[in-house]
């Protein structure tokens, strides 16, 4: 879906759309632009006097309401369903005595805005509802476009724009239904930290030593922020803070609008990976093998624990636990579970394999109580068991090495090789391969963001869009779609009216 499609959908859904003009009827959705399961709050006026209304979604009598003795009705709330597909769809409110109407257009969007696809770092996107298990084997090169440099950054992926950073010292912008670069923000440094993008503004590091804040649209600065080292850790975005760690040892916490510094909290050594935020606390880990809490308002440390090795694993958030994989150059891989209140850890696991610079990002990815980690060749699925972690399986792939956090969604395990450039995707039951891909062929560092049945990874110098059959499939050509007309609207009698 491109820029051009999302504005269109933005300009859309302020217009009414009204069998009867005359009625001056009247409806506001808040909001005409999120995810599929989300919440959209639904409010209208020049109806009937007590007059019984349906509120559809597309063509689903999802709720009845009834107006008061003006006409209105207050906010309520619906639902898009889980099977609303990326793009655009029609929310109405029809009265039911004589079928006038108001339609409003709403778009469903699967976004993966950061690095571990929000802030908590699970790295699942638990809305994405075109590509499955079922269909997944058909994924093929939408496009790819080259960068100057090598890819070590992981994309980000919203409102119809991917993101990703390059070797060669610039921010890319890429549209997402087409490749075309719409923009491109230099620095004076490679860009291995993953862009986050949040209220419009891309947040993300370099190797200059700057945080930079751009417009996510335009690639026009909004603010930079000096640390004075270099940066290859990706910003989490939460509550107006952009939270961002560097090499001089340092969790920073920032004003997301204006860049003006918040809090620093030092951590004893460098901090390689992306923080994570949840629940009022952000988590980070150091390069001296400790992993720190800090509360998320004000900086002060609430606790601080050993991880036994040193760390180039993010953080990952998830039922109240927090998962880190840790090593030393030849010495297996650590899986520690701490809990998330205190930091005590609840369960660790010896995962094997031999640390070092073949395994460059270990962080973990979390769904459904599973925690799945790559390592030295191999993808592991493990659920927590009491004090201890129980291995559900095991996939040998055809690689030395696989350097890359996997990515979830709707099923499907996706993780990139190191050495060969290939790309699995994996059933996320069963650890079996579903489907295969190529990348550059070459060490490739990128871990993958899964948005709106596309999946994006980088290369060595390109960013890669894989979709169901090249995109030429019909769930990808949904650019614009017209209101459904009154006589399809049936009204479902089972509902009751809610005053």
């Amino acid at each position: 879906m491109s820029r051009s499609f999302y504005a269109a959908a933005s300009l859309a859904a302020l217009l009414t759309v009204g069998a009867s003009p005359a009625l001056a009827l009247a409806m506001t959705i808040t909001p005409n632009y999120d995810h599929p399961t989300a919440k959209v709050k639904v409010n209208g006026s020049g109806f009937g006097a007590h007059a019984t209304i349906d509120i559809y979604f597309d063509v689903t009598d999802q709720l009845v309401v009834t107006a008061d003795a003006n006409g209105n009705f207050a906010k309520h709330t619906i639902r898009v369903p889980a099977d609303a597909l990326p793009g655009e769809h029609w929310i109405t409110a029809s009265e039911r005595d004589n079928g006038q109407g108001v339609q409003k257009l709403f778009t469903a969007s699967t976004d993966w805005t950061e690095f571990g696809f929000d802030a908590r770092n699970r790295r699942n996107n638990p809305w994405e509802n075109v590509v499955s298990t079922g269909n997944v084997g058909t994924l093929d090169v939408m496009w790819s476009r080259k960068t100057g440099g090598s890819i070590g950054s992981s994309p980000a992926v919203v409102n119809g724009i991917a993101y990703v950073g390059s070797g060669d010292d610039n921010l890319y912008a890429f549209d997402v239904a087409t490749g075309a670069v719409l923009w491109s923000v230099p620095t004076g440094g490679s860009v291995r930290s993953s862009p986050a993008i949040a209220a419009g503004i891309a947040y993300f590091g370099s190797d200059d030593g700057m945080v930079y804040a751009v417009d996510a649209t335009t690639g026009a600065s909004k603010w930079t922020f000096s640390v004075g080292q270099l940066i290859d850790s990706s910003p989490a975005v939460a509550n107006g803070i952009v939270y961002i760690g560097s090499t001089s040892g340092t969790l920073l916490a920032l004003d997301a609008t204006t860049g003006a510094p918040v809090w620093g909290a030092p951590t004893g050594s460098a901090i390689e990976a992306s923080p994570a935020v949840t629940d009022g606390t952000a988590y980070a880990v150091s390069d001296n093998g400790a992993i720190h809490a800090f509360d998320a308002v004000t900086g002060t440390q609430l606790w601080s624990n050993s991880t036994g090795q040193s760390n180039n694993s993010s953080p990952t958030v998830s039922g109240g636990s927090v998962w880190v994989v840790s090593s030393t150059f030849n010495n297996p891989y650590i899986l520690n579970r701490y809990r998330a209140a205190d930091g005590d850890i609840e369960s660790s696991a010896n995962l094997g394999g031999a640390g070092g610079f073949e395994t460059v990002d270990p962080t973990p990815a979390a769904a459904n109580g599973i925690v799945y980690v790559s390592i030295s060749g191999q993808i592991m699925a493990l659920r927590p068991n009491g004090a201890n972690l129980t291995t559900l399986w095991t996939a040998n792939l055809d690689s030395d090495a696989i350097p890359t956090a996997p990515a979830l969604a709707n099923g499907v395990v996706y993780v990139g090789s190191g050495v060969n450039g290939d790309f699995f995707g994996l059933d996320a039951t069963t650890g079996n391969t579903l489907w295969s891909g190529l990348t550059d062929g070459t060490f490739n560092s990128s871990s993958a963001a899964v948005s709106n049945g596309a999946v994006f990874v980088g290369g060595d110098k390109r960013l890669f869009a894989f979709a169901l059959n090249g995109g030429d499939n019909a769930v990808y050509k949904r650019k614009h779609t017209q209101p459904p007309s009154f006589s399809r609207l049936h009204p479902n009698f089972h509902l009751k009216p809610v005053r």
